[in-house]
Protein backbone atom coordinates (compact mmCIF):
# COMPACT_ATOMS: atom_id res chain seq x y z
CA UNK A 1 0.00 0.00 0.00
CA UNK A 2 3.02 2.58 0.63
CA UNK A 3 4.49 1.78 -2.70
CA UNK A 4 1.16 2.53 -4.49
CA UNK A 5 0.77 5.54 -2.54
CA UNK A 6 4.42 7.17 -2.81
CA UNK A 7 4.59 6.24 -6.36
CA UNK A 8 1.53 7.92 -7.29
CA UNK A 9 2.50 10.94 -4.61
CA UNK A 10 5.59 11.20 -7.54
CA UNK A 11 3.77 10.93 -10.35
CA UNK A 12 2.16 13.77 -9.35
CA UNK A 13 4.40 15.40 -8.24
CA UNK A 14 6.72 14.84 -11.31
CA UNK A 15 6.56 19.00 -12.17
CA UNK A 16 8.22 19.54 -9.11
CA UNK A 17 10.61 17.06 -9.52
CA UNK A 18 11.66 17.60 -13.04
CA UNK A 19 11.97 21.88 -11.88
CA UNK A 20 14.24 20.44 -9.05
CA UNK A 21 16.48 18.00 -10.89
CA UNK A 22 17.07 20.68 -13.56
CA UNK A 23 17.93 23.33 -11.06
CA UNK A 24 18.83 22.37 -7.76
CA UNK A 25 22.36 20.64 -7.94
CA UNK A 26 22.99 23.43 -10.17
CA UNK A 27 21.67 26.27 -7.65
CA UNK A 28 24.24 24.91 -4.73
CA UNK A 29 26.76 25.21 -6.89
CA UNK A 30 25.70 28.52 -7.55
CA UNK A 31 25.35 29.47 -3.99
CA UNK A 32 28.77 28.24 -3.28
CA UNK A 33 30.24 29.72 -6.14
CA UNK A 34 28.68 33.23 -5.57
CA UNK A 35 26.82 33.53 -2.19
CA UNK A 36 25.63 36.72 -2.83
CA UNK A 37 21.98 38.35 -2.67
CA UNK A 38 20.99 37.08 -6.41
CA UNK A 39 22.10 32.90 -5.67
CA UNK A 40 19.63 33.38 -2.88
CA UNK A 41 17.26 34.71 -3.77
CA UNK A 42 17.18 31.88 -7.19
CA UNK A 43 17.03 29.58 -4.02
CA UNK A 44 14.16 31.13 -2.29
CA UNK A 45 11.96 31.34 -5.51
CA UNK A 46 12.69 27.57 -5.92
CA UNK A 47 12.02 26.63 -2.79
CA UNK A 48 8.48 29.27 -3.06
CA UNK A 49 7.69 27.25 -6.27
CA UNK A 50 7.82 23.37 -4.54
CA UNK A 51 5.85 24.62 -1.08
CA UNK A 52 3.49 26.58 -3.39
CA UNK A 53 3.05 23.07 -5.45
CA UNK A 54 3.10 20.63 -2.85
CA UNK A 55 0.65 22.32 -0.70
CA UNK A 56 -2.00 23.80 -3.08
CA UNK A 57 -2.12 20.63 -5.35
CA UNK A 58 -4.90 18.74 -3.22
CA UNK A 59 -6.71 21.78 -3.02
CA UNK A 60 -7.03 22.48 -6.78
CA UNK A 61 -7.38 18.32 -7.43
CA UNK A 62 -11.08 18.83 -5.24
CA UNK A 63 -11.49 21.90 -7.12
CA UNK A 64 -10.98 20.40 -10.46
CA UNK A 65 -12.78 16.88 -9.06
CA UNK A 66 -15.76 19.41 -8.19
CA UNK A 67 -15.78 21.36 -11.91
CA UNK A 68 -15.24 18.07 -13.97
CA UNK A 69 -18.61 16.77 -12.69
CA UNK A 70 -20.25 19.85 -14.33
CA UNK A 71 -18.18 19.12 -17.87
CA UNK A 72 -18.83 15.58 -19.56
CA UNK A 73 -19.06 16.75 -22.88
CA UNK A 74 -16.76 14.94 -25.26
CA UNK A 75 -16.42 11.26 -23.51
CA UNK A 76 -18.65 9.82 -25.91
CA UNK A 77 -17.09 11.01 -28.64
CA UNK A 78 -15.79 7.78 -31.13
CA UNK A 79 -12.60 6.93 -31.64
CA UNK A 80 -12.84 7.45 -35.41
CA UNK A 81 -13.12 10.79 -34.58
CA UNK A 82 -10.43 11.52 -32.68
CA UNK A 83 -8.58 9.60 -35.05
CA UNK A 84 -9.43 12.17 -38.00
CA UNK A 85 -8.42 15.01 -35.84
CA UNK A 86 -4.99 13.19 -34.72
CA UNK A 87 -4.55 12.69 -38.23
CA UNK A 88 -5.49 16.40 -39.67
CA UNK A 89 -3.22 17.71 -36.92
CA UNK A 90 -0.16 16.06 -38.37
CA UNK A 91 -1.29 17.36 -42.02
CA UNK A 92 -1.63 20.92 -40.61
CA UNK A 93 1.84 20.44 -39.00
CA UNK A 94 3.49 19.07 -42.47
CA UNK A 95 1.78 21.53 -44.86
CA UNK A 96 2.84 24.43 -42.24
CA UNK A 97 6.45 23.22 -42.01
CA UNK A 98 6.64 22.69 -45.78
CA UNK A 99 5.62 26.69 -46.33
CA UNK A 100 8.04 27.97 -43.94
CA UNK A 101 10.77 25.68 -45.62
CA UNK A 102 9.71 27.17 -48.80
CA UNK A 103 9.04 30.79 -47.58
CA UNK A 104 12.64 30.78 -45.40
CA UNK A 105 15.51 31.82 -47.01
CA UNK A 106 17.20 28.34 -45.84
CA UNK A 107 16.58 25.54 -43.87
CA UNK A 108 18.76 25.25 -40.76
CA UNK A 109 19.31 21.42 -41.05
CA UNK A 110 19.96 21.36 -44.64
CA UNK A 111 22.47 24.31 -43.84
CA UNK A 112 24.32 22.20 -41.56
CA UNK A 113 24.49 19.21 -43.54
CA UNK A 114 25.74 20.70 -46.52
CA UNK A 115 28.74 21.85 -44.44
CA UNK A 116 27.47 25.17 -43.12
CA UNK A 117 29.54 27.33 -40.47
CA UNK A 118 28.19 27.84 -36.94
CA UNK A 119 27.28 31.41 -38.21
CA UNK A 120 25.72 30.42 -40.94
CA UNK A 121 23.92 27.81 -38.65
CA UNK A 122 22.91 30.56 -36.31
CA UNK A 123 21.57 33.14 -39.23
CA UNK A 124 19.72 30.16 -40.60
CA UNK A 125 18.11 29.47 -37.25
CA UNK A 126 17.35 33.23 -36.90
CA UNK A 127 15.24 33.58 -40.25
CA UNK A 128 14.06 30.30 -40.00
CA UNK A 129 10.50 30.94 -37.69
CA UNK A 130 11.44 34.19 -36.03
CA UNK A 131 11.65 35.13 -39.50
CA UNK A 132 8.00 34.90 -39.93
CA UNK A 133 6.57 38.68 -39.11
CA UNK A 134 2.80 39.94 -39.68
CA UNK A 135 0.00 37.40 -40.49
CA UNK A 136 2.59 34.42 -40.76
CA UNK A 137 3.47 34.68 -37.23
CA UNK A 138 0.28 32.71 -36.46
CA UNK A 139 1.80 29.69 -38.34
CA UNK A 140 5.04 30.25 -36.09
CA UNK A 141 2.59 29.38 -33.23
CA UNK A 142 0.83 26.76 -34.84
CA UNK A 143 4.28 25.31 -35.40
CA UNK A 144 5.66 25.70 -31.52
CA UNK A 145 1.73 24.49 -30.09
CA UNK A 146 1.56 21.17 -32.58
CA UNK A 147 5.34 20.19 -32.20
CA UNK A 148 5.36 20.58 -28.71
CA UNK A 149 2.24 19.31 -27.19
CA UNK A 150 -0.47 18.09 -30.01
CA UNK A 151 1.88 15.87 -31.49
CA UNK A 152 3.42 14.54 -28.22
CA UNK A 153 0.14 13.41 -27.36
CA UNK A 154 -0.84 11.74 -31.07
CA UNK A 155 2.75 9.65 -30.33
CA UNK A 156 1.80 8.76 -26.74
CA UNK A 157 -1.73 7.88 -27.79
CA UNK A 158 -0.10 5.51 -30.71
CA UNK A 159 2.19 3.86 -29.09
CA UNK A 160 -0.45 3.16 -26.34
CA UNK A 161 -3.10 1.63 -28.72
CA UNK A 162 -0.51 -0.34 -30.53
CA UNK A 163 -1.34 1.27 -33.99
CA UNK A 164 0.32 -0.35 -36.66
CA UNK A 165 1.90 3.16 -38.21
CA UNK A 166 2.98 3.99 -34.63
CA UNK A 167 7.43 3.65 -35.63
CA UNK A 168 6.71 5.47 -39.12
CA UNK A 169 4.56 8.12 -37.56
CA UNK A 170 7.60 8.67 -34.64
CA UNK A 171 9.85 8.93 -37.37
CA UNK A 172 7.66 11.20 -39.55
CA UNK A 173 7.56 13.70 -36.08
CA UNK A 174 11.25 13.77 -35.59
CA UNK A 175 12.23 14.33 -38.35
CA UNK A 176 10.41 17.01 -39.08
CA UNK A 177 11.18 18.20 -35.55
CA UNK A 178 14.42 18.77 -36.43
CA UNK A 179 14.29 20.75 -39.38
CA UNK A 180 14.81 24.21 -36.66
CA UNK A 181 17.77 22.65 -35.45
CA UNK A 182 16.58 23.54 -31.83
CA UNK A 183 18.25 21.39 -29.51
CA UNK A 184 15.31 21.02 -27.76
CA UNK A 185 13.43 19.50 -30.10
CA UNK A 186 13.80 15.21 -29.90
CA UNK A 187 13.13 15.89 -25.65
CA UNK A 188 9.73 17.15 -27.26
CA UNK A 189 8.70 14.31 -29.30
CA UNK A 190 10.49 11.05 -27.06
CA UNK A 191 10.71 11.92 -23.76
CA UNK A 192 6.59 11.55 -23.19
CA UNK A 193 7.16 8.03 -24.74
CA UNK A 194 10.16 7.23 -22.46
CA UNK A 195 7.71 8.09 -19.74
CA UNK A 196 5.24 6.12 -21.29
CA UNK A 197 7.47 3.01 -21.58
CA UNK A 198 8.97 3.52 -17.97
CA UNK A 199 5.83 3.44 -16.08
CA UNK A 200 4.55 0.21 -18.83
CA UNK A 201 7.80 -1.64 -17.54
CA UNK A 202 8.97 -2.25 -20.89
CA UNK A 203 12.55 -2.00 -20.05
CA UNK A 204 13.73 -2.72 -23.34
CA UNK A 205 11.97 -0.24 -25.29
CA UNK A 206 13.06 1.90 -22.61
CA UNK A 207 16.25 1.91 -23.43
CA UNK A 208 15.93 2.06 -26.78
CA UNK A 209 14.10 5.49 -26.56
CA UNK A 210 16.13 7.44 -24.57
CA UNK A 211 19.25 5.92 -26.64
CA UNK A 212 17.27 7.77 -29.64
CA UNK A 213 17.01 10.81 -27.34
CA UNK A 214 20.32 11.03 -26.04
CA UNK A 215 21.52 10.27 -30.42
CA UNK A 216 19.56 13.12 -31.47
CA UNK A 217 20.27 15.35 -29.06
CA UNK A 218 24.32 14.76 -29.43
CA UNK A 219 23.72 15.25 -33.74
CA UNK A 220 21.84 18.34 -33.31
CA UNK A 221 24.47 19.78 -30.91
CA UNK A 222 27.43 18.40 -33.29
CA UNK A 223 25.39 20.34 -36.26
CA UNK A 224 24.14 23.16 -33.92
CA UNK A 225 28.01 23.98 -33.28
CA UNK A 226 29.41 23.73 -37.09
CA UNK A 227 30.17 20.36 -36.25
CA UNK A 228 30.00 19.16 -39.46
CA UNK A 229 30.85 22.71 -41.02
CA UNK A 230 33.70 22.98 -44.03
CA UNK A 231 35.86 25.44 -45.60
CA UNK A 232 34.35 24.83 -48.79
CA UNK A 233 31.01 24.92 -48.31
CA UNK A 234 29.90 27.89 -50.50
CA UNK A 235 26.57 26.88 -51.55
CA UNK A 236 25.40 26.30 -47.88
CA UNK A 237 26.98 29.85 -46.83
CA UNK A 238 25.48 31.38 -50.01
CA UNK A 239 21.92 29.73 -49.00
CA UNK A 240 21.97 30.90 -45.38
CA UNK A 241 23.28 33.88 -46.34
CA UNK A 242 20.64 34.78 -49.07
CA UNK A 243 18.42 37.98 -48.22
CA UNK A 244 19.93 39.17 -45.33
CA UNK A 245 23.75 39.06 -44.13
CA UNK A 246 24.29 37.10 -41.19
CA UNK A 247 25.44 40.33 -39.26
CA UNK A 248 26.18 40.54 -35.57
CA UNK A 249 24.53 43.35 -33.77
CA UNK A 250 22.84 44.37 -30.80
CA UNK A 251 18.96 45.43 -31.53
CA UNK A 252 17.60 48.82 -31.63
CA UNK A 253 15.96 50.00 -28.31
CA UNK A 254 18.19 48.26 -26.18
CA UNK A 255 19.03 49.67 -22.57
CA UNK A 256 22.44 47.93 -22.86
CA UNK A 257 24.84 47.95 -26.12
CA UNK A 258 27.40 45.12 -24.96
CA UNK A 259 27.78 42.49 -22.76
CA UNK A 260 28.04 42.71 -18.60
CA UNK A 261 28.15 39.33 -17.14
CA UNK A 262 31.28 37.97 -17.22
CA UNK A 263 31.88 35.62 -20.29
CA UNK A 264 33.55 32.44 -18.29
CA UNK A 265 30.12 32.47 -16.41
CA UNK A 266 28.05 30.58 -19.20
CA UNK A 267 30.80 27.69 -18.90
CA UNK A 268 31.28 26.04 -14.98
CA UNK A 269 34.41 24.83 -15.95
CA UNK A 270 35.73 27.48 -17.44
CA UNK A 271 34.04 29.70 -14.21
CA UNK A 272 36.10 27.65 -11.67
CA UNK A 273 39.57 27.93 -13.37
CA UNK A 274 39.11 31.51 -12.97
CA UNK A 275 38.06 31.26 -9.68
CA UNK A 276 40.12 28.74 -8.33
CA UNK A 277 43.42 27.79 -11.24
CA UNK A 278 45.61 29.98 -13.13
CA UNK A 279 42.49 31.36 -15.44
CA UNK A 280 43.98 29.34 -18.71
CA UNK A 281 41.23 27.41 -19.71
CA UNK A 282 40.79 25.51 -23.53
CA UNK A 283 38.27 24.16 -24.59
CA UNK A 284 38.40 22.89 -27.89
CA UNK A 285 34.55 22.68 -29.55
CA UNK A 286 36.08 20.15 -32.42
CA UNK A 287 37.29 17.55 -30.57
CA UNK A 288 34.93 14.95 -28.51
CA UNK A 289 35.51 15.85 -25.29
CA UNK A 290 34.98 19.46 -25.50
CA UNK A 291 31.67 18.79 -27.57
CA UNK A 292 30.75 16.42 -24.50
CA UNK A 293 32.07 19.20 -22.31
CA UNK A 294 29.55 21.34 -24.15
CA UNK A 295 26.46 19.67 -23.85
CA UNK A 296 27.12 18.84 -20.26
CA UNK A 297 27.10 22.38 -19.57
CA UNK A 298 24.54 23.11 -21.31
CA UNK A 299 22.13 20.55 -19.27
CA UNK A 300 22.97 20.88 -16.42
CA UNK A 301 24.52 24.72 -15.83
CA UNK A 302 23.09 26.76 -18.91
CA UNK A 303 19.61 26.93 -17.68
CA UNK A 304 20.76 27.83 -13.96
CA UNK A 305 23.10 30.55 -15.22
CA UNK A 306 20.92 31.82 -17.45
CA UNK A 307 17.89 32.11 -14.43
CA UNK A 308 20.75 33.69 -12.33
CA UNK A 309 21.61 36.71 -15.27
CA UNK A 310 18.15 37.62 -15.50
CA UNK A 311 18.32 37.95 -11.69
CA UNK A 312 21.50 40.01 -11.96
CA UNK A 313 19.74 41.80 -15.15
CA UNK A 314 16.76 42.79 -12.83
CA UNK A 315 19.42 44.22 -10.14
CA UNK A 316 21.80 45.89 -12.27
CA UNK A 317 20.00 47.55 -15.33
CA UNK A 318 16.30 47.64 -14.13
CA UNK A 319 17.67 48.83 -10.47
CA UNK A 320 16.07 46.01 -8.92
CA UNK A 321 12.43 47.40 -10.76
CA UNK A 322 10.06 45.10 -12.26
CA UNK A 323 8.68 45.53 -15.66
CA UNK A 324 4.83 45.33 -14.61
CA UNK A 325 4.16 42.79 -17.23
CA UNK A 326 5.32 45.18 -19.98
CA UNK A 327 6.75 41.98 -21.64
CA UNK A 328 3.73 40.08 -22.08
CA UNK A 329 2.44 40.55 -25.43
CA UNK A 330 -1.39 40.88 -24.33
CA UNK A 331 -0.60 43.07 -21.34
CA UNK A 332 1.56 45.72 -22.34
CA UNK A 333 -1.41 46.48 -25.04
CA UNK A 334 -2.94 47.64 -22.08
CA UNK A 335 -0.54 50.39 -21.04
CA UNK A 336 -0.54 51.29 -24.55
CA UNK A 337 2.95 50.97 -24.94
CA UNK A 338 5.75 49.05 -26.84
CA UNK A 339 6.57 45.49 -25.88
CA UNK A 340 9.64 44.99 -23.84
CA UNK A 341 11.76 43.21 -25.33
CA UNK A 342 12.75 41.18 -22.25
CA UNK A 343 14.61 37.92 -23.53
CA UNK A 344 16.40 40.12 -26.35
CA UNK A 345 17.47 42.71 -23.16
CA UNK A 346 19.10 39.94 -21.21
CA UNK A 347 20.88 38.01 -24.16
CA UNK A 348 21.97 41.71 -24.76
CA UNK A 349 23.66 41.84 -21.25
CA UNK A 350 25.03 37.85 -20.91
CA UNK A 351 26.46 37.74 -24.26
CA UNK A 352 25.99 41.25 -26.47
CA UNK A 353 25.48 40.90 -30.56
CA UNK A 354 23.89 38.20 -31.72
CA UNK A 355 23.62 36.85 -35.71
CA UNK A 356 21.09 39.61 -37.03
CA UNK A 357 19.99 41.14 -33.11
CA UNK A 358 17.82 37.76 -33.07
CA UNK A 359 19.05 36.37 -29.64
CA UNK A 360 16.78 35.65 -26.81
CA UNK A 361 17.58 33.87 -23.44
CA UNK A 362 14.77 32.45 -21.57
CA UNK A 363 14.52 31.17 -18.04
CA UNK A 364 12.27 29.15 -15.80
CA UNK A 365 8.60 30.61 -15.49
CA UNK A 366 8.89 31.99 -11.80
CA UNK A 367 12.32 33.68 -12.96
CA UNK A 368 10.09 35.63 -15.48
CA UNK A 369 7.26 36.52 -12.74
CA UNK A 370 9.37 37.91 -10.58
CA UNK A 371 10.69 40.46 -13.13
CA UNK A 372 7.23 40.81 -14.44
CA UNK A 373 5.31 41.36 -11.47
CA UNK A 374 7.32 41.02 -8.24
CA UNK A 375 7.32 38.46 -5.29
CA UNK A 376 3.53 38.28 -5.09
CA UNK A 377 3.52 37.79 -9.33
CA UNK A 378 5.90 34.69 -8.93
CA UNK A 379 3.30 33.20 -6.04
CA UNK A 380 0.28 34.12 -8.16
CA UNK A 381 2.11 32.34 -11.15
CA UNK A 382 3.03 29.02 -9.40
CA UNK A 383 -1.01 29.16 -8.36
CA UNK A 384 -1.66 28.71 -11.66
CA UNK A 385 0.87 26.58 -12.98
CA UNK A 386 -0.45 24.22 -10.12
CA UNK A 387 -3.70 24.61 -10.71
CA UNK A 388 -3.13 22.81 -14.53
CA UNK A 389 -0.95 20.39 -12.92
CA UNK A 390 -3.95 19.47 -10.35
CA UNK A 391 -6.22 19.39 -13.42
CA UNK A 392 -3.66 16.92 -15.73
CA UNK A 393 -3.08 14.89 -12.57
CA UNK A 394 -6.28 14.60 -11.15
CA UNK A 395 -8.25 13.62 -14.67
CA UNK A 396 -7.25 9.93 -14.73
CA UNK A 397 -6.17 10.22 -18.34
CA UNK A 398 -2.85 8.53 -18.64
CA UNK A 399 -2.28 9.73 -22.16
CA UNK A 400 -2.60 13.04 -20.91
CA UNK A 401 -0.64 12.68 -17.79
CA UNK A 402 2.23 11.32 -19.94
CA UNK A 403 2.32 13.91 -22.55
CA UNK A 404 2.30 16.58 -20.17
CA UNK A 405 5.66 16.38 -18.86
CA UNK A 406 6.76 18.28 -22.41
CA UNK A 407 4.47 21.12 -21.07
CA UNK A 408 6.26 21.10 -17.68
CA UNK A 409 9.18 20.82 -19.11
CA UNK A 410 8.82 24.00 -21.10
CA UNK A 411 7.71 25.86 -18.16
CA UNK A 412 11.09 25.10 -16.84
CA UNK A 413 12.87 27.23 -19.50
CA UNK A 414 9.88 29.48 -20.18
CA UNK A 415 7.51 32.10 -19.71
CA UNK A 416 4.06 30.78 -17.80
CA UNK A 417 2.16 32.91 -20.60
CA UNK A 418 4.52 31.13 -23.51
CA UNK A 419 3.69 27.69 -21.56
CA UNK A 420 0.06 27.84 -21.71
CA UNK A 421 -0.17 29.28 -24.78
CA UNK A 422 2.90 28.19 -27.37
CA UNK A 423 3.74 25.16 -25.12
CA UNK A 424 -0.02 23.81 -24.94
CA UNK A 425 -0.69 23.73 -21.52
CA UNK A 426 -3.74 25.60 -21.86
CA UNK A 427 -5.02 22.85 -24.45
CA UNK A 428 -3.67 20.25 -21.99
CA UNK A 429 -6.29 21.97 -18.91
CA UNK A 430 -9.03 21.91 -21.42
CA UNK A 431 -8.65 18.37 -22.56
CA UNK A 432 -8.67 17.40 -18.74
CA UNK A 433 -11.95 19.05 -18.36
CA UNK A 434 -13.54 17.89 -21.53
CA UNK A 435 -11.79 13.72 -21.62
CA UNK A 436 -10.95 13.79 -17.64
CA UNK A 437 -13.25 11.16 -15.78
CA UNK A 438 -13.04 11.75 -11.75
CA UNK A 439 -14.06 8.03 -11.79
CA UNK A 440 -10.86 7.04 -13.09
CA UNK A 441 -8.61 9.28 -11.05
CA UNK A 442 -8.01 6.18 -8.58
CA UNK A 443 -7.52 3.77 -11.30
CA UNK A 444 -5.03 5.55 -12.96
CA UNK A 445 -3.02 6.00 -9.59
CA UNK A 446 -3.27 2.37 -9.15
CA UNK A 447 -2.27 1.05 -12.83
CA UNK A 448 0.94 3.74 -12.41
CA UNK A 449 1.53 1.97 -9.12
CA UNK A 450 1.91 -0.97 -10.04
Amino acid sequence: MMTVISRAWAIRHLPVLVMLLIYLPAACVGQFLFSNEVSRDFLILLFLFTATYWFSFPYFSRLYLILVRQVAVLRQVPTSCWSMLAGACLLIYALVLAYVSWRAPSVPLLVALKGGSLMDIAHSRSQYLAGLKGYESVLRYAVFILGRSILPLILVAAFMARARSRHALLGFVLVLSLLSMEKAAPIFVLLPLALHFAFAKHWKTLAAVLLLLASSIMLMTFLAMGGNSTAAAPGAATQASHGEDAQMMVPPGMPIDRAMAPPSRSVLLHHLHVLYGDGKYRLDAATVSGKLTLLFNRIAWVPYITAYDWLEFQRIVLDGHITNGRSISLVHLLYGEPKVPLEKMVYVFEYGASPGGQGASNTVFFVDAKLAFGWLGVLAYCLVFTFCAACIFTSGSRVLIVSSIVCFFIASISSLTATLLSGGLFIYVVLAFLLGDPLKANAADKEFAR
